[in-house]
């Protein structure tokens, strides 16, 4: 395993974001089903978004998406 942020390794942080699931709301957003923890919080820093807290609308999930992705 390779550190990849402090003494996290690429493969835990990969793991807690595949575990981030969410629920589609009526076709108008998703809300968060992941329990939050220090390195969901540590992670939401880094990225300058919340998932854990809001509503998140399509519209924001795609921009978070193609972030992701490095497709801005």
């Amino acid at each position: 395993m390779t550190p990849c942020f402090g003494a996290l390794t690429c493969e835990t942080i990969l793991g807690t974001l595949k575990a981030m699931n969410f629920a589609d709301i009526e076709e108008q957003g998703f809300i968060p089903l992941y329990k939050r923890e220090k390195i969901t919080d540590d992670l939401h820093n880094i990225c300058n978004f919340r998932t854990d807290c809001q509503f998140i609308t399509k519209s924001q999930m795609k921009t978070i998406q193609k972030k992701s992705k490095g497709r801005e």
